[in-house]
């Protein structure tokens, strides 16, 4: 038997409530009450909603105030949509809602029409998201076994992505066959042993040494550079092994990508390696596919600051900065997180 969708519907003005009650009812949905932002997060202690209709001014506990407790304390809801019901209509308090992680608006007097089917869009965005994350769980699963079962270089060797790992000094501990064929893009010859003599240009060296400080003290390291090369330009990232090798030594991964033939990944795996949002995975694999920021709000129905609201998120969650460096770390994303722990299982094959 199908359970329909549970609504939490917190809002201060009993009429109103009662009527978005109604209309929710009436169409076939469960619902919960709260009056207040602090009553809404007792509810939250007893029951796990599909979607929250919030009020902004309430006393107690403001709108704000709810979302960022729910973003904060309840990461199982990360993906449950959350959309204010405001009597505001300017821009400046929808850009706050959308900063804090709102992921809709209604403005009062409500359109109980346009609740409806924003409440629908929402709710189907989100089941979406479950049938391509029910398809894509076997493949980290899957990698991970291969990794276990044949050994970690021989999975490197089979990927498209241009894998190195590098030793004190930069010497070669290993190089896959895509990464000795980019290298000799950026016109020089795959050394067994060591990096040729100005691999990369002063971008690439500066990366290197930075990463390799990094792994001698321990500390966590990742950076990014954009490298000219024949027929095109290649993403490079490089990655901190820090301690793994139990040496004090420096060991590090430098992963290299043709970014024209970079691919999309699945929004489901970036969620899941990264912790975005369904809307987040999106932004970021069209802008790893290679899509300008105009091109991705036109694609998913919304503007251009908004997908820069979303973009500023996904930095906070991947750890990145630059846009050049999230674009590296998703074009690396399979290697990264579909093959488990980088550090561990990488650092200790070699």
């Amino acid at each position: 038997m199908i359970t329909a969708p549970l609504i939490l519907c917190c809002e201060d003005e009993a009429e109103l409530r009662r009527d978005i009650v109604e209309e929710l009812s009436e169409a076939g949905y469960r619902t919960v009450e709260a009056a207040d932002g602090e009553e809404a997060l007792t509810q939250l202690a007893a029951c796990r909603p599909d979607l929250i209709l919030c009020d902004i001014t309430m006393p107690r506990l403001d709108g704000y105030g709810v979302l960022r407790r729910v973003r904060r304390d309840h990461r199982e809801l990360d993906r449950m949509p959350f959309v204010f019901l405001t009597v505001f209509a300017d821009p400046a308090d929808m850009v706050e809602g959308k900063r804090a992680g709102a992921d809709d608006y209604l403005v009062k007097p409500i359109d109980f029409d346009l609740l409806l089917a924003t409440v629908e869009a929402r709710l189907r965005e989100v089941e979406r998201w479950r049938t391509h994350e029910a398809h894509a769980l076997d493949e980290p699963g899957a990698a991970l076994d291969a990794m276990r079962g044949g050994g970690a270089l021989a999975v490197l060797d089979a990927i498209a992505t241009g894998v190195v790992l590098l030793g004190p000094g930069g010497a070669v501990l290993h190089a896959n066959p895509a990464a000795s064929q980019l290298i000799g893009r950026l016109g020089a010859a795959a050394d067994p042993k060591r990096l040729p003599t100005g691999f990369g240009g002063a971008a690439l060296r500066d990366l290197l040494d930075r990463g390799e400080r990094a792994s001698r003290d321990g500390a966590a390291f990742s950076g990014a550079a954009a490298l000219d090369a024949a027929g095109g330009q290649i993403m490079a990232m490089a990655v901190a092994l820090s301690g793994e090798g139990g040496d004090g030594q420096s060991r590090l991964a430098l992963f290299l990508v043709d970014t024209a033939n970079r691919t999309r990944l699945s929004d489901a795996m970036l969620a899941q390696l990264f912790g975005l949002t369904p809307t987040e995975s999106a932004v970021a694999g069209r802008l790893a596919a290679g899509e300008r920021l105009d091109a991705i709000a036109a694609a998913l129905g919304i503007s251009q600051t908004t997908v820069s609201f979303h973009l500023r998120n996904i930095f906070g969650k991947t750890r990145t900065n630059r846009q050049a460096d999230l674009i590296a770390l998703m074009l690396c994303a399979p290697v990264l997180g579909g093959c488990g722990s980088p550090a561990a299982d990488l650092a200790g094959s070699v």
